[in-house]
């Protein structure tokens, strides 16, 4: 019988692979002047999507 693979992959891997692209992503707009942690505290203090969040208008300078 053959054995089938499953494209699943460990919940561990898959956090270090979040991981790792938060911190590309921190690395990509530290020198741009985005500072994410802002946008997420907006976004979360106020319950505004990020569509409407008005620091976008800001970054896109």
């Amino acid at each position: 019988m053959e054995r089938l693979t499953v494209p699943v992959q460990d919940k561990t891997v898959l956090f270090q692979m979040l991981d790792e692209a938060i911190n590309k992503t921190l690395e990509y707009c530290e020198p741009k002047k985005i500072d994410l942690k802002k946008i997420l505290e907006i976004q979360s203090n106020d319950g505004r999507t990020f569509k409407k969040n008005t620091l976008f208008e800001e970054y896109a300078d």
